[in-house]
């Protein structure tokens, strides 16, 4: 593993967060993710894949994390949530090498999960929209699809070279290069499904934070309603006092 990953989650704001706590409170243990693992066909085979993808990572994280965030510092909206970080941009950049990197890290257990939900928190507590947090994912997709597409074609290109050279058959070249077709889609449909099981994380954490921010504001709008009804209580009883001296007087 990269010193990148090594060093991912150092950051200054992690003790703002109670990460076993959040675990708990938005439901997700062992039995959780291994449910979520089956419901998108996470398997083994996935895991070797991203696995034998990791040097490919490693060895673009730094173009990784400067395309990234060209994309972020394009936008005054996504400038304004990086100011509210306490890390400067090129802090952020190592954070992202180190978070690119642990993609194909081989190790997605519990402990890769609290990471993924203490990364969402985190950016929740930078007010970051989630329509920010989810669309950097796009951005992914266009980083790492050509680089697994590139991967293929230079494989393809040496294997069809030497079958060539050994004068294979149609037939042969034709199977070589369906074979290196299927290879991408399965890379491809494993880099998806893990990030999808991100997002699924970071989704939660961001409806958790909703749901605290909505518990809160219905508990302030109950108690400014008693208020209200004891401040109206307080003049009608006097009403009431006076009507009944007035009723005693009058007799």
């Amino acid at each position: 593993m990269s010193n990148y990953a090594e060093s991912f989650g150092q950051g200054g704001m992690n003790d703002q967060v109670d990460i076993d706590s959040l675990m708990q409170e938005i439901d997700i243990d062992r039995g959780e993710i291994d449910w979520r693992k089956d419901f998108v066909n996470f398997d083994e085979e996935d895991v070797a894949r991203l696995t034998d993808l990791r040097p490919l990572f490693e060895a673009h994280t730094e173009d990784i994390a400067e395309l990234f965030y060209e994309n972020l510092t394009g936008y005054e909206e996504t400038v304004e949530v990086i100011g509210r970080s306490e890390k400067n941009v090129e802090q952020l950049k190592e954070t992202q090498r180190a978070y690119f990197t642990t993609l194909a890290g081989g190790e997605y257990d519990y402990d890769y999960f609290k990471n993924r939900a203490r990364i969402g928190k985190l950016h929740d507590l930078l007010e970051m929209p989630m329509k920010q947090y989810i669309g950097q994912y796009g951005v992914y997709y266009d980083l790492i699809l050509p680089l697994l597409t590139e991967r293929t074609a230079e494989q393809l290109a040496d294997r069809v070279r030497e079958a060539v050279d050994g004068a294979a058959s149609d037939d042969e070249l034709t199977r070589i290069i369906d074979s290196e077709i299927e290879e991408l889609r399965a890379d491809i449909t494993s880099v998806l499904r893990i990030i999808n099981l991100d997002m699924q994380v970071v989704a939660d954490t961001y409806i958790h934070s909703y749901s605290q921010k909505l518990e809160r504001e219905i508990e302030q709008r109950e108690q400014l309603a008693r208020e209200v009804e004891t401040d109206l209580e307080e003049p009608l009883s006097d009403l009431q006092r006076s009507s009944t001296n007035v009723a005693q007087s009058s007799q």
